[in-house]
């Protein structure tokens, strides 16, 4: 990969040192990673809120906390990166776009998936593996 990037750098006559090509390999691998993990976060999400929810906890209460945990998360990653100013207009327009699209959607998806686990057999689900024997499956 490393050849291919410089046989570029040549063919369009700029002069990247290696260490430029390194960056941009760098950066491509964590933008790869970050989507990678974000997929796997929001794939994972479905299946273990169900099976929270199925574990008694309520939809408010799984709503509440994962909107907790994500402010606590972002606080902790905002101490770690540069401020920056947010003229006092936004601050309405932030507050309702966080109303509608974090606090509504994500009320209404667990609400839905908790509607939906009560009308569905969960015995035949791939969350809820069923072995035939009773759930011993011991070998």
């Amino acid at each position: 990969m490393l050849v291919n990037l410089r046989n570029f750098a040549a063919a369009t006559a700029v002069a990247a040192t290696d260490k430029q090509i390194f960056s941009m390999v760098n950066s491509k691998i964590k933008g790869h990673g970050a989507m990678l993990g974000a997929e796997f976060l929001w794939g994972i999400s479905a299946p273990l809120g169900k099976v929270i929810l199925v574990g008694g906890v309520s939809p408010m209460l799984l709503t509440d906390c994962r909107m907790i945990g994500a402010a606590v998360l972002f606080w902790i990653v905002s101490l770690f990166t540069p401020d920056e100013k947010v003229r006092p207009k936004d601050f309405l327009k932030m507050f309702f776009a966080a109303l509608l699209g974090i606090v509504m959607n994500q009320s209404c998806f667990i609400w839905g998936s908790y509607l939906a686990y009560q009308c569905v057999d969960y015995h035949h689900s791939p969350a809820y593996p069923y072995h035939g024997d009773g759930g011993n499956s011991a070998s």
